[in-house]
Parts: structure tokens; sequence; C-alpha cells
């Protein structure tokens, strides 16, 4: 949610519009805690420069 707290900080109309899009989507920390595993496990790899 760290995202959120940024926008709602920066005072920006635009963000004002993504914190509203934040809040009607909701925050499911079960469903957060599955995706950050998933991100923490993956292995990205830049087939453009062989990295």
């Amino acid at each position: 949610m760290h995202a959120r707290a940024a926008k709602t900080a920066s005072g920006r109309e635009k963000d004002a519009h993504d914190v509203a899009e934040i809040d009607r989507m909701g925050f499911d920390p079960d469903r957060f805690a599955r995706v950050a595993e998933s991100y923490a496990s993956m292995r990205i790899e830049c087939v453009a420069h062989g990295e």
C-alpha cells in the first residue's frame, strides 16, 4: 500500500483518481502475499542484451 500513500501525498489530480481506483479494488493481504512470493522467485532475462 506504499503506492497509495505516495499518491495520496502527491496532491496531483491524476493520483487522486488512482487512489480512488485503489480504494475501489480493495486490498487482500493473502493475495498480496501470494503475488509477492511469486515475484520474489521470478527470474527475469533480457534477451535483447543477453543478460
